[in-house]
């Protein structure tokens, strides 16, 4: 049933929560693949039938497949999240990083001595 092996260097609560992720997703990918079988083969019986009930059921279970492909949405957004939550930035190593600020009067102002300089 579960084919992830745990990572060694993975907190073990990682671990669980990326396996219930993919189970959760393989999961409403069943549920909305057997969703849209049953419409497409409950589609000719109501054109046939004619009948409000018959019609009311379907829109219900299209309703219900719309709302497990908003899940599965829903589902994908939470797990970038999960993901961009995993890997903090960081400053360390050999890396520095230097800002300046400059206004626009600075700019030109610095641009100006270059030219007069390089002339």
């Amino acid at each position: 049933m579960n084919d992830i092996e745990p990572k060694k260097f993975l907190p073990s609560e990682l671990v669980e929560v990326n396996t219930d992720f993919k189970y959760t997703r393989e999961n409403l990918y069943r549920l909305i693949e057997t969703a849209m079988a049953g419409i497409e083969e409950f589609t000719p019986v109501c054109q046939q039938a004619q009948n409000a009930r018959c019609y009311e059921v379907l829109f219900n279970a299209i309703k219900a497949t719309a709302e497990l492909n908003e899940k599965l949405a829903d589902h994908s957004v939470k797990k970038e999240d999960s993901i961009k939550k995993e890997k903090p930035v960081s400053n360390t190593g050999d890396t520095t990083h230097q800002h300046l600020h400059l206004t626009t009067a600075d700019l030109a102002d610095m641009v100006e001595k270059a030219v007069k300089k390089n002339k």
